[in-house]
């Protein structure tokens, strides 16, 4: 058996990746401390502070991007700014930002103290490709918008859920749906290493290579659904549930109504 850091690895694990270097505290720096129970099946949230929300709301669009105007995403920005600013976040807006700007803003954010703070959410609303998105003057990759809020990179959020929201298209496919009929329902410390990449939720619109619906006057229906599942049963509920919640409340009460195209009557992955 192989030990690497303190951490017993049976079998001799390896990467597969050249010049590959583990990822120690070359500097000395102090460790984060987790804020729970190692094997504990929930996170903490009695901090001193719920967290921070962050979020991006593109509406218009440089020329040169040659993309339209999303219409009824302000309804989306103001809906989840009273849902998560009742849940007790404090919530910073940003609109139309270009893409030094947005990611200047995301920078300062990970390098803030999340000590006294249970999570941390980031909300995107804009266009987008597979694996791509739209700031007002340029696209960029998806993960440019979660990296900087990787354990390594902001330890104070090491060990606590960091949630990302995505209202976004992936891609011009159109989910035509299946007709099917209903049915009715009868402490002792110690040092341990976590992945970076732990404690992440990233919650996306739809799936890779298809649409994401919006209604230009009502906002989208996977913002919608996330304001009206999470304010009726967040004092009841976990986040995962609501989420699948979400899920069947887009799936089965909305479909499109634009007619005259053939995206008209579809519905979302």
């Amino acid at each position: 058996m192989d030990a690497v850091d303190g951490n017993i690895c049976s079998g001799g694990d390896r990467v597969d990746a050249r010049d590959f270097e583990g990822g120690r505290n070359r500097n000395q720096e102090p460790l984060p401390s987790l804020s729970e129970y190692i094997d504990a099946d929930e996170y903490s949230m009695n901090h001193p502070r719920r967290g921070k929300v962050l979020i991006f709301n593109h509406k218009t669009f440089d020329d040169k991007l040659e993309v339209q105007l999303r219409r009824g995403t302000d309804v989306d920005r103001d809906k989840l700014r009273l849902l998560f600013g009742r849940l007790g976040f404090s919530v910073d807006v940003h609109d139309d930002l270009s893409f030094w700007q947005l990611r200047e803003t995301i920078h300062k954010a990970s390098r803030g103290d999340f000590t006294d703070s249970d999570c941390f959410v980031c909300i995107v609303l804009t266009h987008g490709d597979e694996g791509m998105l739209y700031s007002r003057d340029s696209k960029y990759r998806t993960d440019a918008i979660w990296t900087p809020f990787l354990g390594n990179v902001c330890p104070s959020l090491a060990g606590k859920p960091k949630l990302f929201f995505i209202q976004a298209c992936q891609g011009n496919g159109i989910d035509d749906g299946v007709l099917v009929t209903g049915r009715e329902a009868i402490d002792s410390q110690q040092v341990l290493k976590i992945p970076a990449h732990a404690d992440f939720l990233i919650a996306y619109s739809t799936v890779p290579g298809y649409y994401s619906w919006r209604n230009t006057s009502e906002g989208s229906w996977f913002v919608k659904g996330i304001y009206e599942i999470f304010s009726r049963y967040h004092q009841t509920t976990d986040l995962l549930s609501m989420l699948t919640k979400v899920n069947h409340f887009v799936a089965y009460n909305c479909i499109s109504n634009v007619p005259a195209d053939q995206r008209d009557r579809k519905s979302v992955v």
